[in-house]
């Protein structure tokens, strides 16, 4: 046949055989698939076709042409997945291969997405590889250059025996032995380690909070007992009863043999001295110093980025304790009390993280995503059963099982991408919905799946890869979603690491969730539209950045830019997708007296921006964080206003980062019509 160039139309896995019945292409126990919008060669094999009950299969030899694991990722799609090379779908990013250099802004962002899917502090992790390995950085990028036999590779400066440790723990599963050297695996892992360090020392920590150096401590011990926690939670102990003993005596429980100890004593001779030599409180004193200049980097790229990446997580000294997300008692959380039900399924060992509101968030926008939110009540609920029990049977955390393949491809379970499960997320009312009528339910121990298919459902799929289940043997069924046309499949799919719990019945179980709908779904008062509105494009990047393109990425071609004007006459050339979502808010500030003049939209930037997008503009800035003296006069004293008017319009303020960029504001997501008309109907009540 003769070799032909298609794109992927959505992400599908591949096939050892043209059947349904095949096998999936596997390596190192990770299923290999071909992502959406990626270019595939086809040709090398025979196209076949199968009949699989009434519908006719046409199997598609596939070849990727880019990205990683070009010489597994070879099989067989169902060619209804193909398009012709110059058919226009949105592209996966995550088929691309991990970089093994990344710019610095780059991999703040990374350290952004890792701290709010682990829930841990952005600042600190990039703090952390700066200390760790930033004599090895360019000025613009961060990298490494270890030789094969460097005693520890990578920018967190990981050994092998540890990273291999890691990556074998629940948390660390589908990521792989030689993903060891690229930066942003090696951030999804020094997240996991500051998370999960950072619970088991609470329990040690009784007196504060948890502060960088403590968590730094654990990082150099990663490899050992509880993520480092246990090593580290020896230190502070000595420090407490005589800090003049010296590191050497201290780590010998922590490090048994002498040339293992050895070893990690010159791996570290700047904190512990060499063999181990320096006291506990030198020990102490050289974190502090060393993570001191970490945040110092924080705070210097902060001050030049066009985002606020690290929001208000820069601790002022590292000893002071290390912020995350709000738990329990904080503002707006409310705690029910709620009564299970006899022979339920057990989850309240998920009541941690159902404190955290980004987790509760991902839940309701998981279940919309998969089956729609006008789907059956009973549907919905075994759609979230379906998570919590996955994470249950394979011993994984919420934030884990919730992952979709753009977050991490190896261990993504739910499809990214712009048509992905995320990329539909709940409004407010849909939100309250979730909050009140599906949620505690679930946790009062709710086994719906079991009742009508028969089975605990653990996971959930649609054709082809639903028919690849049910030929395979796998027990599963069907239940109708928001498409009459479409039902899901839910199937009971391994691995089973750990027995389901069940309840007694009459258990009190305490879900303390919050804050307000009105803070987490964006609901704003006096008939403000919500944050959030189906129709929506989500970015994916850090506040203030949600859309940022690359440094010295070129701007966007003729045909995205469209020229506004103003109700006052002024004039600003942005992209045509958030044209009117800029002119909806800059008329808006016209209306309530704003000296709206001097806009300045589309430009390339040394720095990843959504400028060269189109999706920025400066208002009478003149640079960073200064403007016009009575622009600003107009902005300090309508603080409140303003606020409103970019929640309204979808815009993120620079006025309000934790490094100011006063003047700035940028595209925080691209309105549908839907979001548009609410918009346009709150600012006519004005």
């Amino acid at each position: 046949m003769p070799e032909t160039v298609m794109k992927v139309k959505a992400s599908q896995p591949l096939l050892k055989e043209p059947r349904d019945a095949s096998d999936q292409v596997v390596l190192d126990g990770v299923p290999l698939r071909v992502f959406g919008g990626e270019k595939v060669k086809t040709g090398a094999k025979d196209s076949v076709t199968e009949q699989v009950g009434d519908n006719l299969i046409h199997w598609v030899f596939v070849e990727a042409t880019s990205g990683a694991d070009l010489d597994q990722r070879k099989g067989f799609v169902d060619d209804t997945f193909l398009v012709p090379e110059a058919a226009d779908v949105p592209v996966v990013v995550s088929f691309s291969p991990f970089p093994a250099q990344v710019d610095r802004e780059d991999f703040a962002t990374t350290c952004y997405l890792q701290a709010a899917l682990n829930g841990t502090n952005p600042a600190y992790l990039y703090a952390l590889a700066f200390v760790l390995s930033g004599d090895q950085w360019s000025e613009t990028d961060v990298k490494t250059s270890d030789p094969p036999g460097a005693p520890a590779f990578g920018v967190y400066r990981f050994t092998k025996d540890a990273w291999q440790s890691l990556i074998a723990t629940p948390e660390g599963e589908g990521i792989l032995p030689d993903q060891i050297e690229f930066p942003d695996v090696q951030c999804i892992m020094a997240a996991i380690v500051a998370a999960k360090s950072a619970d088991l020392l609470t329990a040690t920590i009784t007196d504060r909070g948890v502060s960088a150096v403590d968590l730094f401590l654990a990082h150099l011990c990663a490899g050992t007992k509880g993520f480092g926690s246990v090593a580290a939670a020896m230190v502070l102990q000595a420090a407490e009863t005589d800090k003049t003993q010296s590191a050497a005596t201290v780590f010998t429980a922590v490090y048994p043999d002498a040339a293992v100890r050895a070893a990690f004593f010159a791996r570290n001779v700047s904190i512990f001295g060499p063999n181990g030599s320096a006291t506990i409180q030198q020990v102490l004193a050289n974190c502090l110093t060393k993570m001191g200049a970490g945040f110092d980097e924080v705070r210097r790229l902060a001050g030049e980025a066009d985002s606020d990446v690290f929001g208000d997580g820069i601790p002022a000294k590292p000893t002071d304790p290390i912020s995350v997300d709000e738990g329990a008692g904080g503002p707006g959380h409310v705690t029910s009390v709620l009564t299970g039900v006899s022979n339920g399924i057990d989850r309240t060992q998920f009541l941690d993280e159902l404190k955290k509101p980004a987790i509760v968030k991902k839940l309701a926008d998981m279940v919309k995503g998969e089956v729609g939110w006008s789907a059956p009540h009973d549907t919905k609920l075994v759609q979230l059963e379906t998570a919590f029990n996955r994470a249950m049977a394979r011993d994984q955390s919420l934030a884990h099982v919730l992952l979709s393949t753009s977050e991490d491809r190896g261990r993504g379970y739910y499809q990214g991408g712009s048509n992905g499960t995320y990329s539909r997320p709940v409004t407010a009312a849909e939100f309250e919905d979730f909050k009140k009528n599906f949620l505690p339910e679930l946790v009062a121990g709710s086994n719906r799946s079991e009742a009508l298919l028969h089975f605990i459902a653990t996971g959930n799929a649609s054709p082809p890869t639903s028919t690849q289940q049910y030929a395979k043997g796998t027990q599963g069924a069907d239940l109708p979603t928001a498409d009459p046309r479409h039902p899901e499949s839910y199937f009971h799919e391994g691995p089973f690491r750990k027995p389901f719990k069940r309840l007694q019945g009459g258990e009190s179980i305490p879900l303390t969730l919050g804050p307000s709908v009105s803070a987490l779904a964006g609901l704003s008062d006096h008939g403000e539209p919500p944050e959030h509105m189906d129709g929506d494009t989500e970015g994916s990047g850090p506040v203030g950045g949600k859309f940022n393109v690359p440094a010295h990425t070129p701007m966007a071609p003729p045909s995205e830019r469209q020229t506004i004007t103003l109700s006052n006459g002024k004039k600003v050339t942005i992209n045509t997708a958030i044209a009117a979502q800029f002119l909806g808010f800059f008329n808006d500030l016209i209306k309530f007296g704003a000296p709206v003049r001097g806009l300045g939209g589309f430009g390339v930037r040394g720095n990843p921006s959504e400028h060269p997008r189109g999706f920025a503009i400066d208002w009478a800035q003149h640079s960073r964080d200064v403007v016009d003296a009575d622009v600003r006069q107009w902005i300090d004293s309508h603080c409140d206003l303003l606020r409103k008017l970019e929640r309204r319009w979808g815009l993120s303020g620079g006025e309000n980062w934790n490094d100011p960029d006063t003047g700035h504001f940028s595209i925080e997501r691209i309105f549908g019509e839907e979001h548009l008309k609410a918009s346009r109907q709150a600012s006519a009540k004005d």
